[in-house]
């Protein structure tokens, strides 16, 4: 979405019918726009979704380009340490 708010179209709209799957997209040179917000765009377009942020990583990216702490805590961070927690639970002694 962010793509779309700063160029006007969705990535993958100009990279042909498979672009979506292999994650191939242009950033335009018009409008112009920082180093760090393109960076944020590659970011939230990372084809693995194991790799992807969530959207707690994508808003504390966020955060971080305006300087300010993010007001949010990483509650899939504490919810998968819960998990590994159970899981180690259930098989050590």
């Amino acid at each position: 979405m962010l793509y779309n708010i700063c160029y006007y179209v969705s990535p993958f709209e100009t990279a042909g019918q498979l672009a979506i799957l292999n994650g191939k997209y242009d950033i335009p040179q018009s409008p112009p726009f920082s180093n760090e917000l393109k960076n944020l765009i590659a970011y939230l377009l990372i084809p693995d979704p194991d790799r992807r942020p969530n959207i707690y990583q994508a808003y504390d990216r966020v955060c971080k380009l305006r300087g300010v702490p993010c007001p949010i805590k990483n509650v899939s961070f504490f919810l998968s340490f819960c998990s590994v927690l159970i899981v180690a639970r259930l098989f050590l002694p």
